[in-house]
């Protein structure tokens, strides 16, 4: 990656971090930060990303590095366990009563994007999953990205 090109990302990256904290009020604020953040992530880094049309599929972006077509899901957190890390919920809920209509682990997907409310960023890959939620603590830093 040029100079040029590697302090553009930084930049950018501080103003992801500054808007995040903004984004975060309600559940469809983080769903669209991380979907954004995601965005940004990947097609700073070379990929092409593609965009379903609707989103009744099990990913949020499709992304192309010249080799592979990796189906990734986004999901954004501000929870934290009582040792400060970071927990991303792994259940997909909605509907009028808030419902669980599904759990990433089951899903076909190759990776999960995780943005937390700091802008800090994870990229785990599918076969990591546990069942409903996970604690980004140490055991997980390999996934972090820097």
């Amino acid at each position: 990656m040029g100079k040029n090109r590697q302090g553009v990302c930084c930049i950018f990256q501080v103003i992801m971090k500054e808007l995040i904290t903004l984004l975060f009020e309600t559940n469809k604020d983080k769903g669209r930060a991380g979907i954004s953040a995601a965005i940004a992530y990947f097609g700073m880094n070379g990929y092409t990303v593609c965009i379903p049309l609707n989103d009744i599929q099990d990913y949020d972006l499709i992304v192309d590095d010249g080799n592979d077509i990796l189906k990734i899901s986004c999901k954004a957190t501000g929870s934290h366990a009582s040792s400060g890390y970071s927990v991303v919920s792994l259940r997909n809920c909605g509907g009028t009563n808030g419902s669980v209509y599904g759990r990433e682990k089951d899903k076909n997907n190759d990776y999960v994007f995780v943005l937390n409310e700091k802008g800090e960023e994870w990229l785990l890959p599918q076969n990591i999953l546990t069942s409903n939620a996970m604690t980004l603590g140490e055991k997980y830093s390999q996934y972090k990205i820097k």
